[in-house]
């Protein structure tokens, strides 16, 4: 009789166990930012490769849902975005991509109303963090930029260890007319 009655509950475990193959095709949410007026929530949506296709990472695309309608619409998809943020006063989303042309990241930027992302504002190397001001007209920005190799007059070539990490470098711009400004920061900014 104990044989009989653990056999359903036995099945109903098996059943409710996560295959490698499932795993393999959660979704989740990476980041979110809050319009200031609270109406919209915009979120990056990490969706992994199918496994059986490509070797390839996840993939973070960009959704905006309605709070009022709880509507969740996909904005951008071309390319992983990162670092999404409401720009200030202009009812868009910003966020840093590298879409196709691209050989680093910028920031690009999209109406709520949809339609095509516009490149913003792109830098001489890789941004690593942006933060708008509060009029939506300037960004300020840290940029990983390589760092001098140490010169030495031996005639083999050593190999540096620890002295050739990128510098993070602070700047600030003004987004209509794309000269950036690099802050006087000694060190590393974060």
């Amino acid at each position: 009789v104990l044989s009989i009655t653990s056999l359903p509950f036995a099945t109903t475990q098996i059943n409710a166990q996560i295959t490698p193959e499932q795993v393999a095709t959660i979704k989740n949410v990476g980041s979110s930012a809050i319009s200031p007026n609270g109406l919209f929530t915009a979120y990056t949506l990490s969706v992994p490769a199918d496994a059986k296709k490509e070797n390839a990472g996840n993939k973070s695309l960009l959704y905006i849902v309605n709070n009022t309608t709880g509507i969740a619409r996909s904005y951008y998809t071309s390319s992983s975005v990162s670092q999404i943020a409401f720009r200030p006063n202009k009812g868009t989303v910003t966020f840093l991509t590298r879409a196709a042309n691209d050989k680093i990241n910028a920031v690009y930027e999209i109406s709520l109303e949809g339609g095509e992302a516009a490149k913003l504002f792109a830098h001489t190397a890789n941004i690593v963090s942006y933060q708008w001001a509060n009029d939506g007209e300037q960004i300020a920005f840290i940029s990983m930029e390589k760092a001098n190799q140490p010169k030495t007059d031996l005639a083999y070539a050593p190999t540096f260890f620890e002295e050739n990490y990128d510098l993070r470098n602070a700047y600030v711009v003004q987004v209509n007319n794309g000269k950036a400004q690099q802050l006087n920061v000694k060190g590393s900014a974060y």
